[in-house]
């Protein structure tokens, strides 16, 4: 047998020893609290690839919630403030993974190692991604917005009212602080153009 199904194996195992941790969770996900149940749904579908194991969605929230520090952090800002407030001292997410509350996440929002990571943007779109050490933040000017099906490589940095097309990639390291059309590949820092892409179909 595959050694990573054998560790999701255990992993899952663990994960429902202590499902009565997360019994909270279960109740805010299951009455769906502003909607969260439905985001949720939308980004495990992208997240659960990373199991070995094919599991139900509410399997896979129970998993992710007790494995993974930063599915809680992501978790906390589906359900909103104040109910993070109430369960996340006691189950707390990753430190280093930052999301404000004030901003707009569409579904399908996936992420892989997001250390040193913020997110503080007006908008992003949704089917986008982020890596390690992405920093998305605002100045006294403005956040930016990020339309959908962005992926933003690790170790990006985007700064004030910027404005991010449909369908863009954005390369490891690169420092965003114009706007990027969509349809495009940009790197570097500043970020350029490099590579336009087809638009995708509807």
């Amino acid at each position: 047998m595959n050694p990573r199904k054998i560790r999701d194996i255990i992993h899952l195992c663990s994960a429902m020893a202590f499902i009565w941790l997360y019994t909270p969770h279960a109740l805010l996900y299951a009455f769906n609290v502003k909607q969260c149940r439905t985001m949720l749904d939308a980004d495990m579908q992208r997240m659960k690839n990373r199991i070995n194991v094919s599991l139900p969605n509410f399997i896979a929230l129970i998993y992710l919630l007790h494995h993974e520090a930063c599915f809680r952090s992501w978790f906390y800002y589906r359900v909103g403030a104040v109910a993070a407030m109430l369960i996340s001292w006691y189950r707390p997410g990753k430190k280093d993974f930052i999301i404000s509350y004030s901003t707009k996440i569409g579904k399908n929002f996936a992420f892989a190692h997001p250390y040193a990571t913020v997110l503080n943007a007006e908008e992003i779109g949704e089917n986008c991604s982020c890596l390690q050490c992405t920093t998305v933040g605002s100045t006294v000017k403005g956040r930016p917005y990020i339309g959908n099906n962005v992926d933003l490589g690790a170790n990006v940095v985007l700064i004030g009212p910027v404005h991010i097309g449909d369908n863009v990639s954005i390369g490891a390291g690169s420092v965003v602080v114009k706007d990027i059309p969509s349809n495009s590949v940009a790197v570097g820092n500043p970020a350029r153009v490099v590579k336009k892409l087809e638009p995708l179909k509807a």
